[in-house]
């Protein structure tokens, strides 16, 4: 009977929702606003200069990298300020939320070059 009411009462968030209200505000939003700018410039670059494809795609990745260095550096400069107590907590933190970042940097880099390999095959 107690089963029964507890699984009609909660209803466990589906992916998405879990995404969009836990994991997507965590993220940097001027790195993602960045790379996604980068997105848009890819695709601006093959229709008015293609040339240019490969150097956003390549750029878009190191925003990416840089992103993702930024906040170990960061967190390793405070723990070796407070007389070397290290947590690894953080450091855990970190990693699972600039997974997705890197993620995201790397899907733009090879739509780049998918893109740069469509546009030379038109030339």
């Amino acid at each position: 009977m107690e089963e029964e009411i507890i699984e009609e009462v909660y209803e466990a968030p589906t992916a998405l929702e879990s995404f969009f209200n836990y994991v997507l505000p965590t993220l940097p939003p001027i790195a993602m606003c960045m790379i996604t700018l980068t997105l848009i410039f890819v695709f601006l670059c093959a229709w008015k200069a293609p040339r240019w494809i490969k150097p956003v795609g390549s750029i878009s990745l190191s925003i990416a990298l840089i992103s993702i260095t930024w906040p170990y550096l960061t967190t390793f400069c405070h723990d070796v300020a407070a007389d070397y107590q290290f947590a690894p907590g953080n450091y855990f933190w970190y990693g699972q939320r600039m997974g997705l970042l890197l993620l995201f940097g790397v899907m733009v880099f090879i739509i780049s070059r998918i893109v740069y390999l469509i546009q030379k095959s038109r030339n």
